[in-house]
């Protein structure tokens, strides 16, 4: 079977063999990798970026040109956890909200659906999402094994196996483990070891580990955490805790959701103790159906702008996100001013790829 070598096509268009499909001048790149701002153009073919500068000779003629008429360049916002079984949304719904908001990469397990119809249920929703533009991160969704044992309760009748877990992590689309929790992995007497032979074997396909544990005050407990190969925690309420599990290894993921808004009380850690932002990252965990409305990012972003500047989360927090989770995006088009996110779009073409043009 011979593939398509797609890295040949964006050589060809970044040395104006081939024309680009798309170009958007006139924009300003917020750059994440140098923390700076400058004026570019950006060729793209297919989903990825082939060029950046002046790329007007990558033009054909079935070029489609967008003019960002000096709008910023910003990466595509990473949730690094949440879970669409809580919007009561299909994916394509999920992902025309997330959209509509620069949300272009989610990082779900779909653990609910797997405890109500099994692990069929995870790659149905996944490859329902998979069809649409927003690039999903799929983890093991260890959630639907763990939850009713670890306060001592059977799991559902239709819930995963071990062994279906392991298939998932077999899966193309996995880079790891969704919310290992701490009941049935840190006490001897409780322990699960099939559970850990699935991090084992996680971490010997150099994938990642997310972990979810609230109340971790002891750095016994936070030590054993890291020692298990557990890359971050998601569940932190206070300042004190984002800093010391910050300072013991785990990035530490702030939640700001209709579940929970814990924002306020855990960010003066990178913004007025100045901890390395790149320790740290938002995620929306859970959003409602009441909350649909305002969407899942604004809840991020609105908090961002009011406590460390939206320019700022731009620039750091991908970064965070895209070492902790191996991942790249495209980037969304936004408005003029650095410190204002865009609430409505003025249009969305989803068939020309990840590209949003939002007004002033």
């Amino acid at each position: 079977m011979v593939h398509e070598l797609e890295r040949e096509a964006l050589i060809d268009v970044a040395m104006g063999y081939e024309p680009a499909d798309t170009i958007i001048r006139n924009g300003q790149i917020v750059n994440v990798h140098t923390g700076t701002i400058h004026t570019d153009g950006v060729a793209v073919k297919g989903q990825r970026i082939a060029a950046v500068g002046d790329v007007a000779y990558a033009k054909g003629d079935s070029t489609t040109v967008i003019d960002a008429d000096g709008a910023y360049l910003v990466p595509g916002l990473i949730d690094p956890h949440c879970h669409q079984w809580h919007t009561y949304t299909n994916s394509t719904v999920f992902a025309a909200c997330r959209l509509l908001h620069g949300s272009t990469t989610i990082v779900d397990g779909f653990y609910g659906h797997a405890i109500v119809n099994g692990i069929r249920a995870t790659r149905f929703f996944l490859d329902e999402l998979l069809a649409t533009p927003v690039k999903p991160i799929f983890v093991v969704p260890t959630m639907c094994y763990t939850q009713n044992r670890g306060i001592g309760f059977p799991a559902s009748p239709n819930a995963p196996t071990i062994d279906d877990l392991m298939e998932a992590l077999d899966w193309p689309e996995s880079k790891g483990i969704e919310e290992i929790s701490p009941e049935l992995l840190l006490r001897r007497n409780r322990r699960d070891r099939g559970l850990l032979a699935l991090m084992e074997k996680c971490l010997r396909q150099g994938k990642v580990i997310q972990g979810h544990s609230a109340g971790m005050h002891d750095d016994r407990i936070t030590n054993a955490w890291t020692a298990a190969g557990i890359m971050h925690n998601h569940e932190i309420v206070s300042a004190k805790e984002a800093r010391r599990q910050a300072e013991l290894g785990l990035y530490v993921v702030i939640r700001e959701g209709s579940a929970c808004e814990d924002v306020r009380a855990t960010i003066p850690v990178v913004t007025q103790q100045k901890y390395a932002s790149r320790a740290f990252q938002l995620c929306t965990d859970v959003v409602t159906p009441a909350a649909r409305p305002r969407t899942a990012v604004r809840f991020l972003t609105r908090a961002a702008e009011g406590l460390i500047g939206a320019l700022a989360y731009q620039q750091q927090f991908p970064r965070s996100l895209r070492r902790s989770v191996r991942i790249d995006t495209l980037p969304h088009v936004y408005p003029r001013r650095p410190g204002h996110l865009p609430c409505r779009q003025r249009e969305m073409d989803i068939s020309a790829g990840q590209w949003n043009c939002c007004p002033i």
